[in-house]
């Protein structure tokens, strides 16, 4: 039976080559097309490459994008007595760069500086999948026999909805309704906050019709980008307004409807726009359904459309409901808990945020997914860096959770 010490010391025996893992991966582009790239595909050749060079199972799942064509998913499960397994799940893909001019460094190459590693994807996701399969690598090197299964699932698609990754390996019944899944995708600084729940996300086009005509002469037309830019406002006021309940059970405690993005169709600088399209990102809290929520956005703008003598139309395009809250009573819960005090004395509560990780998939399926992690909270920063002590903690941290529950279960 292995010591809590000698546990933790197994991680941070490996923190060179953590380190130089990771930099490897960075190296390696991994953007699906709505982000500006190709996919996952290189960097999960990297990557199973690596897992079978530690003699460690690897499974490919591959998920067609008409697109780009596949977009893998690495499974690797270590069997134990038991069918039921604990897993760590982290994602391959990032987001784009963004403004390359931004960056201090090329964020595919990545640079080792101070105790961190910057990079784009660095910190998200790359942290943990680090963290993940080094936690898998150091397991699975203990002469012990587990009683229950445990393994990793590094999946493709996340940052834009996971329709080719963790949605479909649960579709496809890739888990057993008795697994439990820790997804590392969500975190603080101090360790202290473990994601049981998120609020449900929807994206709405709001799309005003006006008259295009000449600028020279705005009189003859309507504006749609002025008069759209009215509605906006007008409708981010009333839904903040009407959706005002508040929970503090969640890091951001209310309701959130923001414009996030527009686009003009005609584009040009002397020409008065007919169309124009704004972009909200709304996060409800379980408090409210989604449906009312749209009813209520679509029944704003009828009205204001015949009062204002301009046609507002309101879609939904992406509707991602919360599933329900993880359970805080469980084993599971209580022994990532104990390991958070252990490794990084922290008191660890439970709590909720707006964003989306893959727990809510897993939630939405009926299962257990507690998300944690120790971030500094630079994703899709520019300079977005990794701290190679958190990577170090929570791989120290996956590896008394999972072996208290794997190896020592009664």
């Amino acid at each position: 039976m292995q010591s809590k010490k000698d546990l933790i010391g197994c991680a941070e025996n490996y923190q060179k080559q953590m380190v130089d893992e990771l930099t490897a991966m960075l190296r390696i582009p991994a953007m699906g097309p709505e982000n500006g790239g190709d996919g996952e595909g290189k960097r999960a050749d990297h990557l199973e490459s690596l897992l079978k060079s530690w003699n460690l199972p690897v499974e490919r799942i591959e998920v067609e994008d008409e697109r780009i064509g596949l977009r893998p998913n690495l499974i690797s499960r270590i069997k134990g007595n038991k069918e039921k397994t604990i897993w760590l799940v982290a994602h391959m893909d990032t987001v784009s760069p963004g403004n390359l001019n931004s960056w201090d460094n090329d964020p595919f190459n990545p640079v080792v500086k101070d105790g961190k590693v910057y990079g784009r994807g660095s910190e998200d996701n790359g942290q943990s999948v680090i963290s993940s399969i080094f936690a898998l690598k150091i397991l699975s090197e203990l002469e012990e026999k587990p009683q229950l299964s445990y393994g990793v699932v590094l999946v493709a698609d996340e940052e834009a909805g996971s329709l080719y990754g963790i949605r479909p390996l649960i579709e496809q019944g890739c888990f057993r309704k008795e697994d439990v899944f820790f997804v590392p995708d969500f975190g603080e600084a101090t360790g202290s906050s473990i994601e049981i729940m998120e609020k449900s996300i929807i994206w709405m086009k709001v799309s005003a019709k006006g008259k295009q005509v000449h600028a020279s002469v705005p009189n003859r037309g309507i504006n749609a980008l002025v008069e759209g830019s009215k509605f906006v406002l007008a409708l981010r006021d009333e839904l903040y307004t009407h959706f005002n309940l508040s929970n503090p059970a969640y890091n951001y405690e209310i309701s959130t409807f923001e414009p996030t993005k527009r686009e003009n169709e005609e584009g040009s600088i002397n020409i008065i726009p007919e169309v124009e399209n704004v972009f909200f990102d709304i996060r409800l809290l379980p408090e409210y359904s989604i449906e009312e929520c749209i009813a209520f956005a679509k029944e704003f703008a009828s009205k204001y459309s015949e009062e204002n003598k301009i046609e507002v139309i309101v879609e939904d395009i992406r509707v991602d409901p919360a599933g329900p809250p993880s359970a805080t009573d469980s084993k599971e819960f209580s022994t990532l808990k104990d390991s958070i005090h252990e490794v990084l004395n922290a008191e660890a509560k439970a709590i909720g945020i707006g964003g989306q990780t893959c727990a809510n998939w897993f939630r939405k399926a009926g299962y257990n997914a507690y998300a944690w992690q120790t971030v500094e909270g630079l994703a899709h920063q520019t300079n977005e860096y990794a701290k190679i002590e958190n990577i170090v903690n929570d791989s120290a941290v996956f590896v008394l959770t999972m072996y208290e529950l794997c190896f020592r279960a009664a």
